[in-house]
């Protein structure tokens, strides 16, 4: 067999973990590899739609099921918290029992709970099949990258990271729109019911495609993995407090049950090789700087797309205008992911890191003088362009440290880090947004200076790194 081909050594801690996998990882031969990535981009595709979607359609939701717009809510709550509960259990359960077999569990539930979905008359049974519907997509969501590294030859690899990004930002740009012209002709539970024929094709093709991974993890811990999920629940509800979208009262009692599940798990986990909370692969300076950075890029990302179209109605833009300004940033993201993709085959992937946080500063930069001086929709489009391709380089170069930087019998744990990385972001991106949507009528561009400091403090950990590594 052909030794794969790799591309140059990383600099710093991720070329030293890195090395001894690399000649371990030569991926699935074509085509067998076209159709399982083709399974993994629809499962993912119907996961980020269903996010944007459900938004959309919320007040008709609200309106045919009988339900206030202030109980609607826990349509969308009930679905983050399932996925940031079961994140990390469930990585920790495709280690034990095989990356794929978890992973296609995890797809299963996700298509017969969007079943339940279609078929809900009332809010309870909605949340209940959003929540199952929630831990599904945190299967699909945790397993994914671990399933991307075993398909993709190493030399391969950043490229299929690349089109990963793309995949997420067009569906991501689709997903409102799409669900408009869904709901003008047909009822709101179509949205659900649209991903039973994709979720049975996704399962067809990862079941047929997907190659079987040996459990490589200890015994699944059930004890920590309760603890981790009330931990990570409660700390989604703290924040939901703070960002108004949950009583302050449940923030209050949330506090102090997920400080006492976190001292928990802490003492659990004590002295464990591979423990269910990746504390080995925090303690990694390399992997630490990624996570970190991301956080920060997903933290400013959430905000811009929170808060930009109601800073943008102040100065009178209508809907369609606003849609076709903000529309640039994942174009952008897609467009510089797979330029990123090409680049990490020549370029360390710490040094297009950077760079992609830079122009990212840059379009916020910019956003924040036009907006601040002369809000042209031209302008703003090509800020928003430019932050949009900054995010891109950044976020497929970010990935491919944080999934290769692991050891390969930690690369579930490593797949689970990145996407809980990734929700944290976006869950303290929302939390800024409301606080700053407060503010924005005597500092309108509030927001965005707090998206652009959280871009710089994410350049700041990468450099510090790179500097002291």
């Amino acid at each position: 067999m052909r030794a794969p081909a790799h591309p140059p050594p990383e600099s710093g801690g991720s070329a030293r973990l890195a090395a001894p996998i690399a000649s371990s990882l030569d991926g699935v031969p074509a085509p067998r590899r076209h159709w399982a990535v083709a399974g993994l981009w629809i499962a993912m595709a119907v996961s980020v739609l269903d996010a944007g979607i459900v938004s959309v359609a919320l007040p008709t939701i609200a309106r045919d099921i009988g339900s206030s717009a202030a109980s609607s809510i826990w349509v969308i709550n009930a679905y983050q918290i399932a996925i940031i509960m079961a994140l990390l259990p469930a990585g920790a359960l495709g280690a034990t029992l095989g990356h794929r077999r978890v992973y296609l569990a995890g797809l299963v539930l996700f298509t017969v709970a969007s079943g339940a979905c279609a078929l809900s008359q009332n809010l309870p049974a909605l949340t209940l099949a959003r929540f199952a519907q929630g831990l599904g997509a945190a299967a699909m969501m945790a397993l994914n990258g671990a399933l991307m590294r075993g398909v993709y030859p190493h030399a391969l690899f950043a490229k299929g990271i690349g089109w990963n990004g793309v995949v997420v930002a067009v569906t991501a740009a689709a997903g409102p729109s799409l669900a408009a012209v869904l709901l003008s002709v047909a009822s709101w539970p179509f949205l659900f019911a649209v991903n039973l024929p994709l979720g049975l094709v996704s399962f067809t093709l990862g079941a047929a495609f997907l190659p079987r991974s040996r459990a490589v993890g200890a015994a699944f811990d059930g004890i920590a993995a309760l603890c981790t999920a009330v931990g990570l629940g409660a700390l989604f509800i703290c924040l939901a407090g703070l960002a108004g979208n949950l009583p302050v009262a449940w923030s209050a009692t949330a506090l102090p049950l997920g400080i006492g599940a976190a001292l928990a798990v802490a003492t659990r986990l004590r002295g464990r090789d591979q423990p269910l909370v990746p504390i080995d692969l925090i303690g990694n300076p390399t992997l630490r700087s990624a996570y970190l950075a991301s956080i920060c890029a997903f933290t400013a990302q959430g905000c811009v797309l929170v808060t930009l179209p109601f800073i943008l109605h102040r100065f009178g833009f209508g809907f369609a205008a606003i849609g076709l300004m903000i529309t640039p940033l994942p174009v952008g993201v897609g467009l510089a992911s797979v330029l990123a993709g090409r680049l990490l085959g020549r370029w360390p992937s710490g040094r297009t890191a950077v760079i992609g946080l830079l122009v990212a500063a840059a379009g916020l930069v910019a956003l924040l003088g036009i907006i601040s001086a002369w809000p042209l929709p031209a302008a703003i489009a090509v800020g928003m362009a430019t932050f949009g391709c900054g995010f891109g380089l950044f976020q497929t170069s970010n990935n491919r440290i944080m999934l290769t930087g692991a050891p390969l019998a930690r690369v579930g744990a490593a797949s689970t880090m990145l996407s809980l990385a990734r929700l944290l972001g976006q869950l303290l991106g929302a939390l800024i947004a409301a606080m700053g949507l407060q503010a924005v009528g005597s500092v309108p561009t509030l927001p965005l200076i707090s998206a652009a400091a959280a871009t710089a403090l994410g350049l700041v950990v990468l450099l510090r790194k790179r500097l002291s590594g």
